[in-house]
């Protein structure tokens, strides 16, 4: 619609962008297959959920420090030097 409330004159498209359900990524096949602690793995699903270490910190009842500890820990054992690397490699493998 216009700004008169008129039609468009060319059809217009609009793309709805959500977050999916957690869980679409089995974290225990995740922890076995990088061999992950519970709570690094924890640490991870929240992360690939799309939350800040400051949100994971109040889920997990830990301080961020521990978060950025545990997330690091993640990154070493799955071989990456970045957060979005890791989450790139986990989405890699699950295809």
């Amino acid at each position: 619609m216009d700004e008169r409330g008129n039609a468009p004159s060319h059809p217009s498209i609009a793309v709805l962008l959500e977050r999916g359900p957690s869980g679409l990524i089995p974290e225990s096949q995740i922890s076995e297959q990088f061999n992950l602690t519970q709570r690094e793995g924890e640490a991870l699903a929240y992360l690939l959920q799309g939350l800040s270490s400051k949100e994971i910190a109040n889920h997990m009842n830990v301080s961020t420090n521990t978060v950025k500890a545990f997330l690091r820990l993640t990154m070493i054992k799955t071989g990456v030097s970045s957060r979005s690397a890791m989450i790139g490699k986990i989405l890699m493998t699950q295809v």
